[in-house]
């Protein structure tokens, strides 16, 4: 079956796709249960050929449209221990479009004038469309060019985090665990039982971070629960309560929970994100839906033209004296430039 849809009151029958950013290659060695070691994913029973498994029970994401729900909330406490929750985020639907190219598109709905927008992004460019909103930025095209950038973007609360999808942080990058002498190593512990689950349990550390991961070879070698610490970017994340599907002796996953904890400065933020799928599509057509046309931006529209800062760490625009606006699919330079918009 290549097509089919959930009404997103699925079981939750706790078992967790691939919510680490983990790509595993060859290594120096195999590790059996409670050994650590550069792992060698060609080893059938090792603990990197595990990983593997897991992250190749997701790669029908590389491909595919659906239908989500994002629930997300924000928390923000200061160093005296006062909290206050972000008053942005609200509960909105995507409509979601994935190609094996690496080109992607959400359309967000939401229930707030800042909620509604596009965004489309591919190897080489991503752009935002805000304009569907009645307020100030109507009609605005926010553009990069910037690699960096990309990524920076890629990580906005107000989108669908993609920790179902095989990546965490920026949805953009992976780690690679097992390379050779990288330093990475990665132990299998003993099993335990994860919510009448049988789980293998795969821990890895390497370049400061360490995570864990329940595996559980009854939900097609998907995760029931993993965590994720980064003490240099005082980061931790926690994914949980995963529903599946099943469809074609094949486990898919219809939604599941992120809550990611970052200190910095004495600040202490926790994003929390609730994902439910639905209206999944494993052969979707894009040429015939258009998915991936830019007809839905009009010429003329204004557009921001940005770029990364390296030494700010931050977006900057791209040529400061330079307006730009939007034009048979591109930005290019506005007439009588006096400066930015």
């Amino acid at each position: 079956m290549k097509h089919f849809k959930t009404n997103g009151n699925v079981p939750p029958l706790v078992a967790l796709s691939v919510a680490v950013s983990l790509l595993v290659f060859l290594g120096a060695s195999s590790s059996p249960a409670g050994g650590s070691s550069n792992p060698d994913a060609t080893q059938p029973d090792s603990p990197a050929a595990l990983l593997k498994r897991c992250l190749d029970a997701s790669t029908w994401t590389n491909n595919c449209a659906m239908n989500m729900e994002i629930v997300p909330t924000e928390t923000i406490q200061d160093a005296s221990g006062n909290s206050r929750p972000a008053p942005r985020l609200v509960t909105a639907t995507v409509e979601y479009y994935h190609s094996s190219d690496g080109t992607w598109r959400i359309v967000r709905h939401a229930p707030n004038t800042l909620g509604n927008f596009d965004v489309f992004t591919s190897p080489t460019r991503r752009l935002m469309w805000l304009g569907r909103s009645d307020n100030d930025m109507q009609g605005l095209v926010d553009y990069t060019e910037s690699p960096q950038l990309i990524r920076y973007f890629a990580n906005d609360p107000l989108l669908p985090q993609p920790f179902l999808d095989g990546s965490f942080l920026d949805g953009l990058d992976r780690i690679n665990v097992a390379t050779p002498g990288s330093g990475i190593q990665i132990k299998e512990l003993d099993p335990e039982d994860v919510n009448s689950l049988k789980c293998r349990v795969v821990t890895w550390a390497g370049n400061g971070a360490t995570c864990k991961v329940w595996v559980a070879p009854e939900r097609g070698y998907n995760f029931v629960k993993y965590t994720f610490a980064d003490p240099h970017f005082g980061t931790n994340i926690l994914v949980k309560d995963v529903k599946f599907i099943q469809s074609d002796r094949q486990w898919f996953i219809s939604g599941g929970t992120s809550v990611e904890i970052a200190q910095l400065f004495g600040i202490t933020q926790t994003l929390a994100q609730v994902i439910t799928r639905t209206d999944i599509d494993l052969a979707p057509d894009f040429a015939a839906s258009g998915a991936f046309d830019l007809h839905w931006i009009p010429n003329g529209v204004k557009v921001d033209v940005e770029d990364w800062d390296a030494r700010r760490q931050m977006p900057v625009p791209k040529q400061p004296k330079m307006n730009y606006v939007w034009q048979d699919g591109k930005p290019v330079p506005a007439t009588g430039n006096n400066g930015p918009h």
